[in-house]
């Protein structure tokens, strides 16, 4: 690599990142009275609706999300539960036949994708508004109640919830406590740009005329839950976010979890990315258009960092076994003639300040983000808390360059 290239890919993710953050926050500070949590109850008519649960190999959870369902604050008499069975080899259709009050559909075989037993359950469903929810998450019991608000108005086509993670034990999940955390926070502020583009399996809403109209999920997308919301999108249906509607799902445990469920999310990004790419740029989707961009531009700049992060951190490394090559790897004399002395003078300045500059506006969105979501920082603790700013984005970018790795070898899209 060019030694003067590393520093100004540096400044370039300086620049970007400055623009992001700001951009966003000023989104915050024109919006800020929006964002309400704990409201009370809306007094509205209330409509049938129909929940929709696929599940595979679920069988320690699976009763415990349909309970959660089961609990909710909203008519017994116009709600339906269905949970599709997409075809488990465990003892998912057993613990589903002893659960009261739901409807069990079984299929044979386990069709790949979230979406066939989705649009199985939608087929055979009365309700005028669609919920999704994945067999491993759960419901707040007024989370219900508070999104269906939004679909007073007619041209909204899904309400996403305040998704967080469900009792997080190891530092792992503790970690991606604080990522849904800020996603809860960042979802709420494209909602008022009418730029979502994810609607979560975890309990989000859907107007069955909505879903009529493009057509259902894709059964061959491994994103169900991002394609259909940019079909929604192109359709220039509303996607709101509920962020006082609590819903919280199981995250991965471990860090070869954590790739799994992320090399499926992020091979998604670019397959819809590719799929949907007449939308970016176009007038014609408003600031949806124009900001979708900005998302794929996030990843690339994750991604250029990691890799910088790992250039800058090797290059001195590298350097210094050079210079041992030259001597003999004789690490007396290497030792002699080391010069350890750094003074003020050898600092780079204008790095420094950009990057404490970036630090606080960092710091002032993930407060921002926990103020919003009725969450305290230190929740988990101090330690949690930096592992989360300091490390986890790099462990994120890994696992991109190990998708973009399997890619460049041909790997084929899979769950």
């Amino acid at each position: 690599m060019n030694p003067g290239l590393p520093d100004i890919l540096m400044w370039g993710i300086y620049l970007c990142t400055l623009y992001l953050s700001s951009f966003w926050l000023l989104v915050l500070a024109e919006n800020r009275g929006s964002i309400k949590r704990g409201e009370e109850k809306r007094q509205i008519k209330l409509p049938d609706v129909s929940i929709i649960v696929p599940a595979y190999n679920e069988e320690k959870i699976v009763a415990e999300s349909v309970r959660s369902l089961q609990n909710l604050d909203y008519p017994k008499d116009k709600i339906e539960i269905i949970v599709v069975n997409d075809g488990s080899t465990d003892k998912t259709r057993e613990v589903c036949e002893k659960i009261p009050g739901i409807r069990l559909i079984n299929l044979e075989k386990n069709s790949g994708t979230k979406a066939t037993p989705l649009n199985r359950g939608i087929e055979e469903s009365r309700g005028e508004i669609i919920a999704c929810l994945d067999a491993d998450s759960m419901v707040d019991k007024s989370a219900l109640r508070r999104m269906i608000y939004f679909f007073q108005d007619p041209f909204v086509g899904a309400v996403t919830p305040s998704l967080k993670v469900h009792d997080p034990k190891n530092m792992i999940q503790k970690l991606q406590w604080f990522e849904y955390i800020f996603a809860v926070f960042l979802r709420k502020l494209m909602s008022f740009l009418d730029c979502i583009y994810v609607t979560p399996g975890p309990f989000t809403l859907y107007r069955r005329e909505a879903l009529t109209c493009v057509g259902g999920f894709d059964e061959k997308n491994i994103t169900e839950d991002m394609e259909m919301a940019l079909k929604l999108q192109e359709n220039n249906y509303k996607i709101e976010n509920a962020v006082d509607a609590d819903v919280y799902t199981v995250a991965p445990d471990n860090v070869g979890n954590l790739y799994r469920q992320r090399r499926r999310w992020y091979q998604g990004l670019i397959h819809n990315s590719i799929k949907y790419r007449r939308l970016f740029f176009n007038a014609e989707y408003g600031d949806f258009g124009m900001l979708m961009p900005l998302h794929i531009l996030s990843a690339g700049i994750l991604v250029l960092s990691t890799l910088l992060f790992v250039y800058f951190l090797l290059s001195p490394v590298v350097t210094e076994l050079s210079n041992l090559s030259l001597i003999g790897f004789d690490l007396t004399t290497y030792l002699r003639n080391a010069r350890w002395n750094i003074t003020l003078l050898d600092l780079d300045y204008p790095k420094i300040i950009i990057t404490s500059f970036i630090l606080v506006l960092g710091a002032a969105t993930f407060i921002a983000g926990h103020e919003f979501s009725g969450e305290k920082i230190t929740k988990y603790g101090l330690p949690a808390v930096l592992a989360y700013m300091l490390f986890y984005f790099v462990l994120l970018g890994f696992i991109w360059l190990g998708l973009l790795a399997e890619l460049a070898s041909g790997a084929k899209r899979r769950w």
